[in-house]
Parts: C-alpha cells; sequence; structure tokens
C-alpha cells in the first residue's frame, strides 16, 4: 500500500548533500591509501600508523554513508514504515561510524602535520558530524508528524502537506476473515 508525500521538504536535500560528502570522503580516502602504501613499501609502517587507520575508517564510513544514502533516498521515494527502519538503522551505524572515525582523525591531527587531502579528509568528517544528526532529527520529526509508522499499517493512502494535515483512508484488511 503505498503512502504518497507532496513535500518532504529539506530531506532530499540533505540526502543529496550527503551523498556529495560521502563520495568525495571515498575518493580522497582511496587516493591517500594509494599513495600511503606506494610510500610505505619502502619505508618503515611505524612512522604513519594513526594516519593508516584514519584512512581504513575512513573508508568503512563512507561505503556505509553511501550505502545509508541510498537507504534514505529509497525510503523518500517509497515513504512506507519498513523502508523507515531500513533508513534509520543505517544512518545510525553509519553516524556511530563517522564518530568513530572523527576520533582517529583528531588523534591523528594531535600527532602530526599532514597534507592537504587529509585536511580535507578531516574536515568532510567534520561536517559530516552535523548532517547525520541532522538528518535523523528531521526524518524522526517528519515521521511522528505524519503519523508513519508500524502503528498505522491499515493506512493505504495518505496525502502529506505542510498546510493541513487530511484524514487517513482507511483500507478493509484483505486478510480479516
Amino acid at each position: 500500500m503505498p503512502v504518497v508525500a507532496r513535500n518532504k521538504g529539506v530531506l532530499p536535500h540533505l540526502l543529496r548533500l550527503n551523498m556529495a560528502i560521502f563520495v568525495a570522503m571515498l575518493v580522497l580516502a582511496s587516493w591517500s591509501m594509494d599513495k600511503y602504501i606506494d610510500i610505505n613499501a619502502e619505508q618503515t609502517l611505524r612512522s604513519h600508523l594513526v594516519m593508516s587507520y584514519v584512512l581504513a575508517f575512513s573508508l568503512v564510513t563512507a561505503l556505509t554513508g553511501v550505502w545509508s544514502v541510498i537507504m534514505g533516498l529509497i525510503h523518500v521515494r517509497a515513504w512506507r514504515w519498513d523502508t523507515l527502519t531500513y533508513a534509520i538503522t543505517t544512518v545510525l551505524i553509519t553516524w556511530v561510524l563517522t564518530i568513530i572515525t572523527s576520533d582517529v582523525a583528531w588523534k591523528e591531527v594531535n600527532m602530526r602535520e599532514h597534507g592537504i587531502c587529509m585536511r580535507v579528509l578531516e574536515a568532510l568528517i567534520l561536517i559530516l558530524l552535523v548532517t547525520q544528526p541532522t538528518y535523523v532529527l528531521i526524518l524522526c520529526y517528519m515521521t511522528f508528524k505524519y503519523g508513519l509508522g508500524p502503528w498505522n499499517r491499515n493506512i493505504a493512502y495518505r496525502v502529506m502537506d505542510t498546510q493541513t494535515q487530511p484524514s487517513p483512508t482507511f483500507v478493509a484488511r484483505l486478510d480479516a476473515t
């Protein structure tokens, strides 16, 4: 039973911003990891040990972030309670990974000087620390505002509008005897 929403606010725009940041983070972390491996093939591994952790966590965070944005876009398009669970679960996992990555990045900042690519990567991580909780809060607000959840499974069609909230149309369940 599809639910149609006319106005989803800033969610699609915030998801596009997060997708751009995650893709940029993935590209920067991949390129930096490649350069790191080339440099450390000739030198010792101990010299930049924290940097390897930052790059590894950044890659994992960027990959899970891209997946969470895809799930968020699927939810914004379908706008059903079952897609809501996937969207919130993946964004919370990505948010926790972003917090861990930022902690490791701050440790790396305190230990030594680094290049412009690592500074940009750390800036992207800090931006994500703000945009991801904003996305979760807006998603939860719209969920409760429009009554989207497992407690409203029998709602077949509901138009979401910013000015008026129409009464839902209830449809009898087909499996009821």
